[in-house]
């Protein structure tokens, strides 16, 4: 299945622009993440996100979803971009 990625701002560089990417059906929100080239340094601490990274799957943020264990669609539009800290 392919899976359109839209990095924003920062992510937009870092993540290699937007894209489409092939992954096995039944993949994850967190495979699509991991397959993106450093994605690991740029989105991640530990084993979750980092707090300041928002993804969005179809307009929907994956926190009001399952997360990185929500299940990706062929199709869907991915989108990346970092949340507004601070006052």
């Amino acid at each position: 299945m392919k899976v359109e990625v839209k990095p924003h701002a920062g992510f937009k560089s870092r993540l290699g622009g937007e894209r489409k990417v092939d992954l096995a059906n039944g993949a994850t929100a967190g495979d699509l993440l991991k397959a993106l080239p450093h994605a690991g340094e740029v989105l991640f601490e530990g084993s979750g996100l980092k707090e300041d990274v928002n993804i969005l799957v179809n307009g929907q943020n994956i926190d009001n979803l399952d997360g990185l264990k929500t299940r990706l669609n062929d199709g869907d539009a991915v989108v990346i971009f970092a949340a507004a800290i601070g006052g």
